[in-house]
């Protein structure tokens, strides 16, 4: 698999690739008797949003450069990586037995239904068991939730147990998402931090495309620092 192509290329859905195949070509599809295996990590570029349109790492690195410099100085850096590269994979395994699908080791969960979605373009992974996690807010900002183009099934914020040391949790049904290639699963990965023109900051990674219209979501003010990924299985 190549590098990720720049940023509004790589965004795309895997079913608009699909649907350009000729039409005597074979679709790509999941083997379910293989087992897939993580071999690799291809990163894109960075780039910040803001309202009306994009920076982007080789045309504006002079501006992007400080932030980036200044995030990670605080602690603030979500994840980025070397751009526009290919990387080793940590070890991880996919496989497939009697309808159900395990990851080893799992990202947000290990054991997971599937099923092909987008014209067979994309592998949906969805977790057998609702997964609750800890937050620090009781609402998600909705430049978060506009950020991707797929929405979980099952995801709710609610007051934690009095008990506990926190004071939200959220309930979901862990959601994992792939693009089909030939003999390949390809794993897309957004690495986001955000700051709101009121100054509230937030990081953190996503499996999940990128809606590409973000930016015109954003209010005047905010700034949106992305680096997309592909963790490549074969």
């Amino acid at each position: 698999m190549n590098v990720l192509r720049p940023l509004l290329m790589a965004a795309l859905l895997a079913a608009v690739s699909v649907s350009c195949l000729k039409s005597d070509e074979p679709e790509p599809n999941i083997e379910p008797k293989n087992t897939y295996s993580a071999t690799t990590i291809n990163t894109d570029y960075i780039y910040i949003g803001v309202k009306g349109g994009w920076f982007g790492w080789a045309r504006d690195s002079a501006k992007i450069k400080p932030m980036l410099e200044r995030i990670t100085a605080e602690g603030k850096n979500p994840g980025f990586k070397k751009q526009n590269t290919s990387l080793t994979a940590q070890p991880q395994t996919l496989s497939f037995d009697n309808g159900i699908a395990t990851m080893m080791p799992g990202m947000d969960a290990n054991r997971y239904s599937y099923q092909l979605t987008d014209n067979g373009g994309v592998l949906l992974l969805r977790g057998l068991d609702t997964l609750t996690v800890p937050t620090e807010s009781s609402t998600r900002s909705e430049i978060l939730t506009k950020m991707v183009v797929k929405q979980p099934a099952y995801n709710k914020i609610e007051a934690a147990p009095a008990e506990a040391d926190y004071e939200y949790q959220i309930r979901s049904l862990p959601e994992q998402y792939a693009t089909v290639g030939f003999g390949e699963l390809q794993f897309p990965m957004i690495n986001y931090y955000l700051k709101t023109s009121n100054g509230v900051e937030t990081y953190g990674r996503v499996n999940n495309y990128l809606n590409q219209l973000i930016h015109q979501q954003l209010a005047t003010g905010d700034t949106l620092m992305i680096q997309l990924e592909g963790h490549n299985f074969e």
